[in-house]
């Protein structure tokens, strides 16, 4: 008798554990869902919107006969994110051009900084900014961004980057080699 109760709690138990584990994937899901609906969102907001006058400065020695790719990111965006990214991103620097991509990130720490460029394999110029450099910076992200930057000085083809494994990411640098790198 002991042993029928004992095994009931058991049971019950289980059972509530595995509702409670598939009611928060689900609900996760649909965070996660309407996580990139915002980040869509804010990407159509920046459409064709003009860089600030710093940042043409920063680059003022950089060759613009080619469009260049900007990655941004800093110390508290989401470290596996920027990893994933820059792994993914390696994959694509040779149809893009090492020499036509930018990073821009906020840390203070040149030791870390240049550890972490070393182990990231960067071959790009690194530029250093404050936090709050573009006023999508205000937007607190915890993803690094990407955008094209040529000429006329707008944001074009930004991308948000999502804790998705690296999935749109890949779309993204697909899309951006064929549209501004091909050769």
């Amino acid at each position: 008798m002991i042993f029928k109760n004992y095994f009931r709690i058991i049971i019950f138990t289980y059972l509530t554990f595995s509702f409670n584990c598939h009611k928060f994937s689900k609900d996760q899901k649909n965070l996660e869902s309407n996580n990139l609906d915002s980040i869509i969102a804010l990407q159509e907001t920046y459409i064709s919107k003009r860089l600030p006058l710093k940042f043409i400065n920063l680059i003022d020695n950089v060759d613009l006969s080619n469009p260049k790719l900007v990655f941004r990111f800093n110390e508290v965006t989401c470290g596996t994110c920027v990893t994933t990214d820059i792994r993914i991103l390696r994959q694509y620097a040779n149809s893009i051009g090492w020499n036509n991509i930018l990073f821009l990130t906020t840390n203070n720490d040149q030791f870390y900084l240049d550890r972490f460029i070393r182990i990231s394999k960067i071959k790009s110029d690194v530029y250093r900014v404050e936090r709050i450099y573009f006023e999508l910076d205000k937007q607190l992200l915890d993803t690094p961004y990407m955008f094209i930057f040529d000429t006329d000085s707008t944001f074009k083809d930004l991308f948000i980057s999502s804790k998705d494994g690296g999935v749109r990411t890949k779309q993204y640098f697909e899309s951006i080699v064929q549209s501004h790198f091909y050769k």
